[in-house]
């Protein structure tokens, strides 16, 4: 199933016909969000047969968990993608377990974390984007759980609800905007694109990760592309390559040179390599 993220009305007619599935993200409930009406946005995705996953993937304060119970209840043809297992625990209270997507980020490493969470009766798990993905697979094969993963965009490092860039800006006694912005560091030539909103403040990778190139079998009931920080008129064509390799309309081959066609700053990441801790020199 190719899914992708919606972050407004625009995208999701322009996207209509090429994903099987809308990663719905509204300011009240996303990390990343622009002015998607949800309501329209869940009308649309039924009307047009594409399945709507509502992202309530921000960190809750207790305040803002009383509504979350409504939100189920009323969206009652869509997903759930959540990272915060309070929200499991509401959804279960009404035997909806079952309609929720966990992606807690970075936590599940390995098939002994993902066979455990897959026995709370989840719909799909992700599991960590940065471990190698043979390790990924492993999982799967041991444990057959549904997984939800993305195979293209950009990765985030960090997420905080402090509003970072307003703190630095106060501190520094400056004036900047809180778009997105790209941090540098001085060793370094990346620039890591860094958004605050009034759900936080959240870091990414400086490039593209795609995994076009994996995608032999069905490893993954949810194929996920994400357009952050990339023009969207290229992120569509992306999209369109994704549907059409998934689909068998083309081959690996083909599907691989038109995505390096596009020119985009793509790079493996921890698709074959693991990450390396090495201690601090004192």
């Amino acid at each position: 199933m190719l899914v992708s993220a919606i972050y407004n009305m625009k995208e999701l007619n322009k996207l209509n016909g090429l994903i099987d599935a809308a990663v719905l993200n509204t300011k009240d409930y996303s990390i990343i969000y622009d002015d998607l009406n949800l309501d329209l946005a869940y009308s649309f995705c039924l009307n047009n047969k594409i399945l709507p996953i509502i992202s309530l993937n921000k960190m809750f304060y207790p305040n803002e968990l009383d509504n979350i119970k409504d939100i189920y209840l009323k969206y009652d043809k869509a997903l759930f993608l959540i990272t915060d297992l309070g929200l499991y625990h509401i959804a279960k209270g009404l035997k909806l377990e079952n309609k929720l997507i966990y992606n807690p980020e970075t936590m599940l490493t390995n098939y002994l974390d993902l066979n455990l969470y897959a026995s709370l009766g989840f719909n799909a798990l992700a599991m960590s984007l940065e471990i190698p993905f043979k390790d990924v697979i492993f999982a799967k094969n041991e444990t057959n759980a549904n997984l939800f993963y993305m195979v293209f965009g950009k990765r985030m490092m960090l997420y905080s609800r402090r509003k970072l860039l307003s703190l630095y800006k106060e501190k520094a006694n400056i004036n900047i905007s809180n778009e997105v912005m790209y941090l540098k560091e001085v060793n370094r030539d990346d620039y890591f694109p860094i958004l605050e909103n009034e759900n936080g403040t959240k870091i990414f990778r400086s490039y593209i990760v795609s995994y076009l190139d994996l995608l032999d079998d069905d490893y993954f009931l949810y194929n996920y592309l994400d357009s952050f920080d990339i023009d969207f008129d290229t992120y569509k064509k992306v999209v369109t390559i994704y549907k059409n390799y998934l689909d068998k309309k083309i081959n690996k081959e083909e599907a691989i040179n038109n995505l390096n066609d596009l020119n985009l700053n793509l790079e493996d990441g921890f698709k074959y390599k693991d990450s390396v801790y090495q201690k601090e020199e004192f």
